[in-house]
């Protein structure tokens, strides 16, 4: 058995008190080769500067703040592989947000916008990940993952609960590396993730974008990525020369990002809004010196 403890003590001289972060961990071996590992913290972050010195916040603005467990098993499989699983429950308080910065409609009726910030903004993230990884210096090695997880927050002023905007439900990702020579070295991977909220209080009609009551409910679509590289190297007595070459985003996916929100037809409450490929197939090469 293993355990760590610690705090951390924060001040800054534009807020008038300090806070205090503690957090343990605890990890426990087994001779069957399994590893249990526990950990527990509570984290603070205080405003940005530029938000503690702006007239829509100021130094009425409260920290930030977190609780976070996590509880992970790990099972070593042979010599060269291991299989973990990770849970995690994190809970936020005093997040910061500008409730009335969007526009949105109650009633049928569009609402007038505000910049002010207030600490009005509080949920959760949590999930479980599994992790398979295998090792090996000179044939195949890699890994693959998969994360489920839900993020949540409640707006207190506005009396709304919504996806919070980092919401993603799932998460996969696979990487593999074959070394054909010692010299010679392949590797791939692939990503995928299910679309994040667009923020802001849309709905969909007719593929048009609308206001609407509640927050977060229109998605991009999901995310999916596939790369290959090859890396051949050269090794000489005091240095070494690498050549790679690289194809990012092999079947030109197009991917979607949200950029921002360009205006409003008062009249008809459709909003306008930019979102934009991210990049298509992209062919890479390089060569990196090593002394």
């Amino acid at each position: 058995m293993r355990l760590t403890a610690g705090a951390r003590w924060d001040t800054h001289d534009l807020y008038p008190s300090t806070v205090v972060s503690p957090s343990a961990a605890v990890t426990i071996s087994a001779p069957s080769g399994i590893d249990v590992h526990l950990g527990w913290g509570h984290y603070a972050q205080f405003p940005d500067l530029a938000l503690l010195t702006s007239p829509f916040g100021g130094s009425r603005l409260l920290p930030e703040r977190a609780n976070h467990v996590s509880l992970a098993i790990e099972r070593r499989l042979g010599n060269s592989a291991r299989l973990r699983v990770e849970g995690w429950n994190r809970n936020d308080r005093d997040l910061l947000a500008r409730p009335f910065f969007d526009f949105r409609i109650r009633n049928g009726v569009i609402q007038p916008v505000s910049a002010a910030l207030f600490n009005s903004a509080r949920g959760y993230s949590r999930g479980i990940q599994f992790v398979l990884q295998t090792r090996s210096a000179n044939r195949l090695s890699g890994w693959t993952s998969y994360t489920l997880s839900y993020a949540r927050q409640r707006e207190s002023r506005l009396g709304i609960a919504y996806w919070a905007d980092e919401d993603q439900r799932h998460l996969a990702n696979t990487y593999l590396s074959y070394r054909l020579r010692p010299s010679l070295n392949l590797s791939g991977r692939w990503a995928y993730g299910s679309g994040e909220p667009i923020p802001g209080f849309l709905t969909v009609r007719d593929g048009l974008y609308y206001l609407a009551p509640q927050r977060n409910q229109v998605r991009l679509s999901s995310y999916q990525r596939l790369d290959f590289r090859a890396n051949k190297s050269f090794t000489y007595d005091a240095w070494k020369l690498t050549l790679f070459g690289e194809i990012i985003n092999a079947t030109n996916r197009r991917n979607l990002r949200y950029l921002s929100f360009d205006g409003l037809n008062g009249a008809t409450q459709r909003a306008f809004l930019t979102v934009d490929r991210v990049f298509p197939i992209v062919p890479v090469a390089g060569v990196t010196f090593e002394f």
